[in-house]
């Protein structure tokens, strides 16, 4: 069940397939958990390639659980909190069935949320009428699809060697119009498009009405991140993250989780930073909107810690 998605844009998740955290970390994560969070996420590699490690976390933990699954396959024995589940086209995820993994998510008995990537190959219109007939079976059991996620497949990681997978912008537009035609007449659930899709409307006449706009340039970016302070990521080295991107920042967990995170506070590669690190962005036309992009994202795609995020160079590209 890993690596089935060619459109994956990330550089940053498990690095090998069948590795998992060891289980004295495992212990440790059980123990402490719920003194220092509120929730925990399991994400990739896929959790049902370790249904053990999954139920564990679920069951034992004491707190809410929310899995991220490509919903090829179902986890046994488990009640998460909600299930965010992907479902796209063949030309991303060949062999896949739409239909078999709407029925795996409905199995979790919890609220979903989904994610879809805008390929060549998928019908927008037709995964709007499975979702609606899902959030109905859902609604049918006093549960809800809290979000249908909408994204490009962008240039970057594994999709840059599918080429194929890149849809024709005008198509995808002119779906996504008749999609928010029908959606806006009675929306069943919340809707959110991501990814770059914003960027078409960033017209000269807007870039215009900002021009006056300048940001806090010994403002710490980490700080302006969503996942700054308030997510924790624990890898299969059984080490803690601060960024949930930037592995090698970070530190063992041994005996305890709560020593390992504070050890982890006390770190400056991220304090240190300002926005005024990014000289080499300051004379484009989007700095005022992307203050330099992500950090972490930039030195993981080969370039430096204070050098140009081209994921986010190609967001606002486009």
């Amino acid at each position: 069940m890993q690596d089935v998605c060619k459109h994956c844009y990330g550089a940053t998740g498990i690095h090998e397939a069948e590795k998992t955290i060891p289980d004295k970390v495992m212990e440790v994560i059980l123990a402490e958990a719920k003194y220092i969070a509120s929730s925990i996420t399991i994400t990739g590699g896929e959790p049902a390639t370790f249904p053990h490690m999954t139920r564990r976390i679920c069951n034992e933990s004491g707190l809410p659980v929310f899995v991220m699954t490509n919903g090829m396959k179902l986890i046994e024995g488990i009640t998460p909190a909600s299930v965010l589940f992907s479902l796209d086209a063949n030309d991303a995820r060949p062999g896949i069935n739409p239909d078999t993994i709407l029925k795996n998510v409905l199995g979790y008995n919890c609220n979903l949320a989904c994610n879809t990537v805008l390929t060549s190959d998928l019908d927008l219109l037709s995964y709007f009428e499975k979702m609606k007939a899902l959030n109905k079976k859902l609604l049918s059991r006093g549960q809800h699809l809290r979000e249908w996620k909408l994204g490009f497949v962008i240039d970057r990681g594994r999709a840059t060697k599918h080429r194929n997978l890149f849809p024709d912008i005008d198509v995808v537009f002119k779906q996504l119009r008749q999609l928010l035609i029908t959606y806006f007449e009675d929306p069943p659930f919340h809707l959110a498009i991501r990814g770059f899709l914003y960027t078409k409307f960033l017209t000269d006449a807007y870039l215009q009405s900002i021009k006056n706009f300048k940001l806090q340039e010994k403002r710490n970016p980490c700080l302006d991140c969503y996942g700054r302070g308030e997510i924790l990521t624990v890898n299969t080295e059984g080490r803690v993250q601060m960024c949930t991107v930037h592995r090698t920042v970070s530190e063992p967990i041994t005996d305890s989780l709560i020593d390992a995170v504070l050890k982890l506070l006390q770190r400056n590669e991220f304090t240190a930073l300002t926005y005024r690190d990014w000289s080499e962005c300051h004379s484009c036309r989007y700095w005022n909107i992307c203050g330099g992009g992500c950090p972490s994202l930039a030195e993981n795609y080969g370039g430096s810690w204070t050098g140009k995020d081209t994921f986010q160079c190609t967001i606002m590209g486009k």
